[in-house]
């Protein structure tokens, strides 16, 4: 029984030693594990970072594109509210044009009046009621004269303004068209 003490003593430690060693080995193993799962978290980290970084980007671009649009909606139901006031306000210059025209040819016609009566020999009277038609005529000639000059500077002014708003939407289409290459562009470099 002592002799078997050494052997047992000597297996024991023989097994301790390759137990150690596997130890030693599980523990570099482990070590190296480790490490690289910490690499591993910190690229995960750092993708995520970048990842949020993109989509704080892309939402921003959203809200800017989806502004940008509310804008260039909004302007362009401007421009269409002023294509109809300008439309109106083309039909009113039409109608007072005529409006004059006839007036004028009524004028004239007066005065070709006027002329054969006093060639036939009408009393005064008649002239002088030629003369008081003449000026009513003269005097709505001359409002409506002063009338279709005020509405032709005000269609300048509104054309004017009408190709403003056509710049401001041109230059608002093309704002919008570079936001969206934007997150064209992010998307891509995903």
């Amino acid at each position: 029984m002592a002799s078997e003490l050494p052997e047992e003593l000597r297996r024991l430690h023989h097994a301790v030693t390759r137990l150690s060693a596997k130890v030693g080995d599980m523990s570099k193993k482990l070590e190296e594990s480790s490490t690289s799962l910490g690499r591993m978290t910190e690229e995960r980290d750092r993708l995520n970072a970048a990842y949020n970084a993109e989509k704080r980007i892309m939402k921003k671009t959203m809200y800017v594109n989806e502004r940008l649009t509310r804008e260039l909606e909004t302007q362009r139901k401007e421009i269409e509210q002023q294509a109809k006031e300008i439309e109106k306000r083309d039909a009113q210059l039409d109608f007072k044009s005529k409006q004059l025209l006839v007036l004028r040819e009524l004028n004239n016609a007066t005065q070709a009046s006027r002329k054969l009566n006093t060639e036939k020999g009408k009393p005064i009277a008649v002239k002088n009621v030629c003369s008081w038609d003449k000026v009513q005529v003269q005097i709505d000639t001359n409002a409506l004269h002063k009338e279709l000059e005020e509405k032709d500077s005000g269609l300048d002014n509104e054309l004017n303004w009408k190709q403003t708003l056509a710049d401001k939407e041109h230059r608002s289409k093309h704002d919008l068209q570079e936001a969206r290459k934007v997150p064209i562009e992010v998307t891509r470099s995903l």
